[in-house]
């Protein structure tokens, strides 16, 4: 509307309009969110999100009437008013999931939310550009908003009841200090916190790409709007892409290990976008069928992957805050999440203004953005090097084997707890690794511990090295208490109790190690049953790894999770006939 021809305003106040509107929608986000957070954890929740979506419609409304009289100011009051609704509006969305999916689903529901997100804001974008093109005024948009926002409001009728989670509790309304008070609530948890500030630099470096591909597309590749069109559509096609592939490729767990794929690709598909902006800018207008030639498809492919790579970055971050916070203080923290993606989006504005304004190109800009998010990748790999590792394991053993894992919602979630199971090849560890909900701690041999460059690996993954009494009593004394400090910290412990691997291929007798283990930590332990791995290049099977051939390519590869046994019904007896029974399985 500010920069509807009939107006007739200078391009100064067009800027200033534009900046100041985009500063109205983001400060209720500042403002109101304590206050939005602390009302959806006293409140039921799809009421709060019934009610938004009504104000919602009056908005419109008044917007149809702003657009009418052609009234800047006053369709500014309302943008003001959408923010706040959207900033009442997120908190509940994103708690509410939770309370109806269960953990291994969080991902997919986290995923469709974002899908959707990125492909209403491309289709609103696009929309509003064929109105305005068709009708040349504003009033038509107005009033496709208004009969948006009565859908919207007859689809929230439909939510599911989801409890408050502190209900009835007396509080008062006071922006500021809510505010903080929700900065607090949400830096009080270290893990959360970070998961907050990563999602807050994805919000950065998505707002940055949304608002600059416009001009990047018309001023450095010279194309028409079509290709601006094609350009947004694969942006936000490729993170709805990324954020439905993360379920498929972690199997509906919270997978903190696509953080750093994710990071990695938006630098990689970021500086690979640079290259391939043309030196000179091109004299002819560049159609939408000049850029599916040779010459342009690269540019088409970095822009998709850069997509896809903030779907695989975003959706376990979130998935991540809604199972790690309380459901009392659920909603607050998410508001506090919106808090800082609305400073991070403000500060990445005007980062973004003053590169632009020092003369670079906006080519430049996304290059920048894409340097600095090393920064980001390098502080995902440091602190997530398990997860990152587990992952990477997971999709190297799906590549070399048809892997199937049976019944693993029955593999623990969080310590403490240990999993027992049988030892057919070298890479056991590494297999049993990648298939656990979260990085285990691996009772290993010594020997193997100690390996030049294999023990760097070892130490990041906080395997606790053991050697026999007699052998070396230091060690097996230091063992001993490594994982009673890792079961007391609510790690997850893996074992092979045969204490070594097969010879024969069959389950060797167990050793009395794991009693110990838990007479000192009574704890669960969880049968497992590694199926199909004899005869392969890693097994013993003619004498050691890599001596037996390669065949079949793509074994079937079967893992079998048993029943719990728990701490007061454990013997050793009991451990090896659960995983004996569950081996035999593969050869009914």
């Amino acid at each position: 509307m500010i920069a509807f021809p009939a107006l007739a305003l200078g391009q100064d106040e067009q800027n200033t309009l534009i900046t100041a509107a985009a500063g109205l929608f983001i400060l209720p986000f500042v403002l109101f969110s304590g206050i939005a957070g602390k009302i959806t954890d006293n409140v039921e929740k799809s009421q709060i999100m019934r009610r938004v979506k009504a104000l919602e419609i009056f908005i419109m409304l008044l917007a149809c009437f702003a657009f009418y009289n052609q009234s800047i100011y006053m369709a500014m009051a309302l943008l003001f008013l959408m923010g706040t609704q959207s900033a009442f509006f997120g908190p509940a969305k994103y708690a509410i999931l939770p309370q109806h999916l269960k953990t291994n689903e969080l991902v997919l529901g986290n995923g469709m939310v974002q899908t959707g997100t990125f492909i209403a804001i491309l289709i609103g974008t696009m929309t509003a550009g064929i109105l305005i093109s068709i009708f040349e005024s504003p009033i038509p948009v107005g009033i496709v908003l208004a009969i948006l926002s009565i859908f919207g409001y007859l689809a929230s009728r439909h939510i599911p009841v989801a409890l408050a989670a502190t209900p009835n509790q007396r509080f008062k309304i006071r922006p500021v200090t809510d505010t903080l008070r929700l900065l607090k609530v949400a830096a009080h948890k270290k893990d959360v916190f970070w998961a907050i500030l990563a999602i807050s630099w994805f919000w950065a470096f998505g707002s940055v790409y949304l608002t600059q591909i416009a001009g990047f597309t018309k001023f450095e590749l010279n194309s028409t709007v079509d290709v601006i069109t094609l350009m947004l559509t694969l942006f936000s096609l490729g993170i709805g892409i990324g954020s439905m592939l993360c379920h498929k490729a972690t199997y509906g767990y919270i997978e903190l290990g696509l953080l750093p794929i994710g990071a990695l690709g938006l630098t990689y598909f970021g500086i690979d976008l640079y290259q391939n902006v043309p030196s000179v800018v091109p004299v002819s207008p560049v159609t939408l069928a000049d850029f599916f030639t040779e010459t342009y498809a690269p540019i088409i492919t970095d822009i998709l992957m850069i997509g896809v790579c903030g779907g695989f970055y975003i959706v376990p971050l979130q998935s991540y805050i809604q199972k790690h916070t309380a459901p009392a203080f659920r909603a607050s923290v998410i508001g506090a999440n919106n808090v800082f993606n609305a400073l991070f989006m403000v500060v990445a504005s005007l980062i973004s203004g003053v590169i632009l304004g020092a003369g670079f190109s906006i080519s430049e800009l996304l290059l920048f953005l894409s340097l600095a998010n090393i920064l980001v990748f390098l502080a995902m790999l440091g602190s997530l090097p398990n997860y990152f590792f587990r992952l990477s394991f997971n999709l190297l053993f799906r590549a070399l084997y048809r892997l199937e894992v049976h019944n693993k919602h029955l593999l623990p979630s969080k310590g403490p707890s240990i999993v027992a199971a049988n030892h057919i090849s070298f890479t056991d560890p590494l297999l049993l690794a990648s298939i656990t909900p979260v990085p285990a701690r691996f009772v290993m041999d010594h020997f193997y511990y100690r390996l030049p460059i294999l023990n760097w690996f070892f130490k990041i993954a906080k395997a606790i090295p053991i050697a026999p009494g007699k052998e070396d009593p230091r060690v097996l004394a230091k063992a001993w208490g490594r994982i009673s400090q890792a079961l007391n910290e609510q790690a997850i412990v893996a074992i092979f109790p045969e204490g070594g691997i097969s010879y024969s291929g069959d389950i060797e007798p167990f050793k009395p190690g794991i009693e110990k283990i838990i007479l000192r930590n009574p704890t669960p332990v969880v049968p497992v049953a590694l199926c199909g791995l004899w005869g392969s290049i890693f097994s013993r099977k003619n004498g050691g790894a890599f001596k037996s051939r390669p065949w079949p390519l793509r074994r079937q590869v079967d893992i079998f999770i048993g029943q719990p046994i728990p701490p007061d019904q454990f013997s050793l007896d009991k451990l090896e006939s659960a995983i004996r029974k569950l081996h035999e399985k593969s050869n009914p």
